[in-house]
């Protein structure tokens, strides 16, 4: 359908250049483009007639065909006027690089003869649910937030209910106890997490089908040129970046629950770090030069996977080990509190 009312405005801009008197060599030059334009899209209109009996291959080498066209007239005339393909919930852009990103995911999808399954299909299957949720519909800020509410909780027990006596008067040292207390938040949170999604994924795929974790996202590296990623690679990489990113605010948390009994001020302290990773503050002109080596700048998963941050930034494996510095930096100040307090 997207392609389909492609064609149809194309068609409605070739009559009104036919009606342009006396046709100029710019009118007859972009009447030529329409016309051209309009053929790779019917082409597909054609081949997709069937619908879903449609030939899988004969619709994607048409789809490719337009985008090859598109990314060939863009790289000839920047300030060309394509009719966009306009998905539901997707921003369009004439930038050249996303005609390269348009033939690099066509040009996979026909080399591996898979289907496309736009971000904002009705009934995805499960691999493109789960994956398009973490990319494009749930904010990264907003699953560290949820973290960060069980974490302030779990930091401050103790002390609300009244059983930090008992803690400091156990038979080991009080940094022994603190380390048992982070790993008993790691063996929780993260498996019911993963827990979590695991159970989405299978009630979504048991009714509208597993997909492929072999699907492809594409994003450009640098700007300039197309890269395909995974959708099983997304993931894996995805969850080292929880991870870290989980670390840092398990050490956060930790020091600040040294000082502060109430859940209320553990949770405050570790929001304001929270929006520390927010576009308005990180991408800052204040910030432009260090951002990229301070954890905030980081807390977007999405932005460091996919290229997309508008920021400074080290890759993702610089993300990864500020997060583990800014760790062990919180850890070791936190163990040194400890050691000279003797108390929790």
């Amino acid at each position: 359908m997207a392609y389909a009312t492609a064609g149809e405005t194309v068609a409605k801009t070739i009559n009104k250049l036919k009606k342009v008197k006396p046709a100029t060599a710019t009118v007859k030059a972009e009447l030529r483009q329409k016309k051209q334009e309009k053929y790779y899209l019917d082409q597909i209109t054609l081949v997709a007639s069937g619908g879903p009996a449609a030939d899988l291959d004969e619709v994607n080498k048409a789809v490719l065909d337009h985008a090859k066209y598109s990314l060939h007239a863009t790289e000839k005339d920047p300030h060309v006027q394509l009719q966009l393909i306009k998905y539901a919930g997707q921003p369009t852009s004439r930038k050249l690089i996303e005609r390269k990103k348009d033939v690099a995911f066509h040009t996979y999808l026909y080399q591996h003869h898979m289907r496309e399954i736009p971000v904002a299909s009705i009934k995805p299957p499960a691999a493109n649910y789960v994956s398009d949720a973490l990319l494009y519909h749930v904010s990264p800020l907003l699953i560290i937030a949820v973290f960060i509410v069980w974490l302030a909780e779990f930091f401050t027990t103790d002390k609300r209910e009244g059983n930090l006596s008992v803690t400091n008067t156990l038979p080991m040292t009080k940094m022994k106890v603190l380390i048992a207390k982070i790993g008993v938040a790691f063996t929780i949170a993260l498996p019911l997490f993963c827990l979590t999604a695991l159970i989405v994924y299978v009630i979504i795929g048991l009714s509208a089908g597993w997909g492929s974790f072999q699907y492809p996202i594409v994003y450009s590296p640098d700007g300039q040129r197309a890269s395909v990623m995974l959708l099983g690679h997304f993931l894996i990489l995805f969850l080292g970046a929880l991870i870290a990113v989980f670390c840092f605010f398990v050490a956060l948390s930790a020091l600040v629950g040294l000082f502060a009994s109430d859940m209320d001020a553990v949770l405050v302290a570790d929001v304001l770090v929270l929006l520390t990773g927010s576009a308005p503050v990180i991408g800052s002109k204040i910030l432009s030069g260090a951002a990229k080596f301070l954890p905030s700048a980081y807390f977007d998963y999405s932005g460091l996977i996919l290229h997309s941050a508008a920021w400074p930034s080290l890759g993702y494996g610089g993300a990864v080990a500020v997060l583990i510095v800014g760790t062990i930096m919180l850890l070791g100040l936190t163990s040194l509190i400890v050691h000279r307090r003797q108390l929790l």
